[in-house]
């Protein structure tokens, strides 16, 4: 018989988790190691686009949560903007997700090493860290839960404030997630301080505000560098990068847990089957380069008063200049 190849799969995010299960059912002895225990929670806008959720169905995962219809995006200033999204997202937590992602890998036969740092000798490394050796951007993510949200929970809410956006989302028990990107510069002004941060916020968005009057905090605030960079041109050998290890994009478009899933899906595939790095590259940019595009794009202007207002203003409900732009983003039907 032919000996299994071995696979240390460093991360238990969305990426890692999904790597190491399609490996080990694929006939891999695969190792999963994470560096901190379960469940963690970290900086994420916890929404599951399309793309994720097909990869889910496809490995028989059982994930609920809350179905999300639409994308209301509020300017600073300007007319609210009122989309129906193709498909539905999905809110749920990290703590949820990852959970249920490394227990499916477990009773696939992954060896969970948590908390630990990667050790031994393996044919294949898959990276699944989140991070990636890049230039950083200055820019950082934070996020917090709260209840007593003030908004139709059928729907992700986008906010333009001052140079910065961010969103609210349901994630399911009446808990929604408030995630922002702010410059590093914004977050040393404030010596820090989220709260202080938070009412920045709302002082600049009047309708953040107003959702926001009877919020309670639930957790902590977490925090982390916000990256964006594209599909490296090369990789070390029988290293394959997956979910922002391989690229990250704009959050703004809720993409990035749905990239993080089908990336590890054909990193998985490439490793069975013995294809190239180069063909497993190539397929990794049909899936950012478009929506990196995109997705700057929205959110260059989400962040700019004046074209904010003027998207808005461009903008009517249901018009045939929609589908094109959320087929850009990747939210095809």
């Amino acid at each position: 018989m032919k000996t299994p190849v071995r696979v240390t799969v460093v991360g238990a995010g969305p990426a890692g988790c999904i790597a190491a299960l399609c490996l080990a059912r694929g006939g891999a002895d695969v190792t999963l190691f994470e560096k901190k225990s379960f469940p963690r929670e970290k900086v994420c806008g916890e929404c599951v686009s399309a793309l994720g959720q097909d990869v889910l169905r496809r490995l028989g995962l059982p994930v609920t949560g809350c179905s999300l219809q639409r994308c209301v995006v509020q300017p600073a200033r300007g007319r609210r903007m009122n989309w129906q999204l193709p498909r539905p997202m999905l809110g749920v937590t990290r703590g949820q997700l990852d959970t249920t992602l490394r227990n499916a890998a477990v009773d696939a036969g992954v060896t969970v090493r948590q908390p630990a740092t990667p050790e031994g000798d393996f044919d294949h490394t898959v990276i699944a860290t989140g991070k990636a050796d890049r230039k950083p951007t200055g820019d950082f993510g934070v996020k917090a839960h709260f209840a007593g949200v003030d908004l139709s929970d059928d729907a992700v809410h986008l906010f333009g404030c001052r140079g910065c956006y961010g969103g609210l989302a349901p994630v399911g028990d009446g808990v929604w997630n408030f995630s922002f990107g702010v410059s590093a510069d914004r977050l040393k002004a404030v010596r820090g301080d989220r709260d202080a941060l938070r009412r920045q916020l709302e002082a600049e968005n009047p309708a953040l505000a107003s959702a926001m009057r009877h919020a309670e905090q639930r957790g902590e605030w977490h925090a982390s560098p916000l990256p964006r960079y594209a599909v490296a041109r090369d990789w070390p050998a029988h290293t394959w990068p997956v979910g922002n290890a391989a690229a990250a994009l704009e959050p703004i478009g809720g993409e990035g847990m749905g990239l993080a899933m089908r990336s590890a899906e054909l990193a998985a595939d490439t490793i069975l089957n013995d294809r190239s790095p180069a063909e497993l590259r190539a397929r990794y940019r049909q899936l950012w380069n478009r929506r990196r595009i995109a997705c700057r794009a929205a959110a260059l202007v989400l962040q700019r008063p004046t074209l904010a207002r003027i998207a808005a203003a461009c903008s009517v409900e249901r018009t045939p200049m929609q589908s094109p732009l959320l087929a850009l983003m990747g939210k095809t039907a």
